[in-house]
């Protein structure tokens, strides 16, 4: 789909519904109001969506809502509205974006919020309810958007509360790690030393970032993803979207990958994506060769401590499951995330058929999920 033209409309205090792409010609409004947001999302800046727009989403995001207040942009949250006997405007979440916090005027943003919300009910066929999966429950959009639901009586639910790991304010994650952790941890980087030269590598700073996405890339289809068949590499589209998107975001310094090097070889790389005081640690993949030397957790390691060291950040998320077994020993900081799911005016009866949906259709996946692990489990002890 060719991207539309400019609204020709007045921008002014009017709201509008567009395709994801159909955003790009307002790129320069969508930038501005990233300057000015109340919090930051890196999966909906326009190097970052409109490059999974482009490549992966196919009809998600089809009714991105826009507002504008006095000639401004002042929210964008990309979404779709899925028809049915029970219509929903779904935000746009995906396994390369797990976060839906809106990008949002930190001018009023409850009453930029109200705006939203108008919008999104007068779309037809007409939802009964919004889903905001992967949304923030703290912090100052999930409080100006439940003010907002409180003073007009709307219910919300929340669905898969749960905590992941993040470093907040600075604070170094491994002190939080027991002494005999540390030891150990310590043991391994000498090991890692005694096997050859360890060297890290930054990109864009140090290397060009072409050189540090093929090393990435490598690694990873290498590794446990590349024999699931879910390495970027293993689908085109992902694999160009990727490119595309870090490609983008470097050069405006908001991507970032370290690459450790073992006597000049990919040993680990890690990405971080970051906008405004806040960044997200976005993939990691190692050489599995070399798994005795636990590359991954010693690439995090420095991470963390470049991370904590930086004064222009307030908070690094994980974009971890919760209970990972990995980064939450290191990270003692949490974020709080559920999926909410919001009734829209007049839905009745119909909120509660929209939430039991979505409570079926989540115990199916894990379920799935459950069958699909011990099948694996089962044939990796034959």
């Amino acid at each position: 789909m060719a991207p539309a033209e400019p609204s020709k409309t007045l921008k002014d205090n009017s709201s509008e519904s567009r395709p994801l792409l159909g955003w790009q010609p307002d790129s320069a409004a969508w930038e501005a109001l990233i300057g000015r947001v109340t919090e930051h999302n890196i999966f909906y800046v326009p190097a970052f969506a409109l490059a999974a727009a482009s490549h992966l989403l196919g009809a998600s995001g089809s009714n991105t809502i826009g507002i504008w207040r006095n000639g401004d942009l002042a929210c964008l949250f990309p979404g779709s509205l899925a028809g049915g006997p029970l219509p929903v405007w779904r935000a746009l979440v995906h396994p390369y974006g797990p976060l839906s916090t809106p990008l949002v005027h930190r001018f009023d943003p409850e009453s930029v919020l109200a705006s939203w919300l108008d919008a999104v009910a007068a779309l037809r066929p007409r939802p009964r309810a919004v889903i905001l999966p992967l949304m923030t429950d703290e912090g100052p959009v999930a409080e100006a958007l439940s003010r907002l639901l409180a003073r007009r009586g709307l219910q919300v639910r929340r669905l898969d509360a749960h905590r992941r790991a993040a470093l907040t304010n600075g604070a170094a994650g491994p002190a939080a790690l027991g002494g005999k952790r540390r030891k150990e941890l310590a043991r391994l980087r000498r090991r890692l030393e005694e096997a050859g030269t360890p060297t890290l590598t930054l990109a864009p700073a140090e290397a060009p970032i072409a050189e540090a996405i093929d090393s990435y890339i490598s690694l990873e289809r290498a590794g446990w993803k590349g024999r699931g068949g879910t390495a970027l590499a293993a689908d085109p589209a992902a694999e160009a979207f990727f490119r595309r998107a870090i490609a983008g975001l470097a050069a405006r310094g908001e991507a970032e990958i370290a690459v450790t090097r073992l006597d000049g070889a990919p040993l680990a790389a890690t990405v971080t994506l970051r906008s405004g005081p806040q960044a997200w640690y976005w993939k990691t993949a190692y050489d599995e060769a070399h798994a005795r030397f636990s590359p991954g957790v010693l690439a995090t390691l420095d991470l963390t401590a470049r991370l904590a060291a930086d004064p222009a950040l307030a908070q690094v998320d994980s974009c971890a499951i919760a209970g990972h077994p990995m980064i939450d020993r290191l990270w003692s900081g949490r974020l709080a995330v559920s999926d909410w799911i919001i009734a829209l005016p007049d839905a009745g009866a119909g909120f509660a058929l929209v939430v039991a949906r979505e409570q079926a259709q989540r115990s199916a996946r894990r379920l799935a999920r459950r069958l699909r692990d011990a099948v694996r489990a089962r044939l990796g002890r034959r």
